[in-house]
């Protein structure tokens, strides 16, 4: 069973992820306040999206696969995914978390969300709306070279 690369305490397996993905899933579908986002963004992609949800978080968490090419495809929705509404989907991550994860571990996923999350708004800030298409390019680079870094998941 692997260890979380960012907290070797806890173990969690694929499967977990999985469960944990599809929950995320369906929180995410009944949330109100993201409907109108999600629907530019997913549209009835859900499948899609699904996947690669699981791949990014298998990616991360389990150090399996490309974790850039995981990054680059979450990065992609950003323009569907104002800054003021990156809360409300760390709150129903949390939600889904602890739906499924032990209370430790989904402690230390939502930390992790949270420090993608701090990456992505200090990057693309409360005024990415307002900013031309060429300012968003450059900070979504700087975001970018951040999480490909890989510091943020250890």
């Amino acid at each position: 069973m692997p260890c979380l690369p960012h907290d070797p305490s806890i173990y969690i397996e694929a499967s977990t992820i999985e469960d944990w993905v599809e929950e995320f899933s369906q929180r995410l579908r009944a949330n109100r306040a993201l409907k109108p986002s999600l629907d530019r963004a997913i549209g009835n992609r859900w499948y899609d999206f699904e996947q690669a949800l699981r791949d990014f978080w298998l990616c991360i968490l389990l150090q399996e696969g490309q974790h850039a090419a995981a990054i680059e495809a979450a990065l992609e929705q950003i323009d569907h995914f104002p800054p003021a509404l990156l809360d409300e989907v760390l709150s129903v991550l949390l939600d889904a978390s602890l739906k499924v994860l032990p209370f430790y571990a989904a402690a230390s996923l939502t930390e992790l969300a949270e420090r993608i999350l701090g990456v992505l708004t200090a990057h693309c800030g409360p005024d990415w709306e307002a900013v031309s298409a060429g300012e968003r390019s450059l900070r979504l680079a700087r975001a970018r070279e951040i999480l490909t870094a890989g510091a943020v998941f250890r």
